[in-house]
């Protein structure tokens, strides 16, 4: 999500910030429900950022290709662990 901020956004990140720390050093309803209100401002929570149209990268698109395949690599470890009784 950091590529979707601009340098504008970093005051009010900034703000997230220090209402995280405060929370989490005094924790009150107050500071609570102004730390949810900039979360979501921010697009931290899911519903945020499917109103901001933000797609977030799923596991398998992310992951990397092995740059070994399996066949150079040997047996399957795995397989041993398959009882042959």
């Amino acid at each position: 999500m950091a590529h979707e901020y601009l340098e504008a956004d970093i005051p009010g990140l900034l703000v997230l910030v220090d209402l995280t720390q405060l929370y989490w050093a005094r924790p009150s309803a107050k500071t609570a429900a102004e730390l949810r209100q900039q979360r979501i401002a921010y697009g931290l929570d899911p519903m945020a950022r499917r109103r901001l149209q933000w797609e977030v990268a799923r596991a398998e698109a992310a992951r990397r290709p092995d740059p070994q395949p399996s066949a150079k690599r040997g047996a399957d470890p795995r397989l041993r662990l398959v009882s042959t009784a």
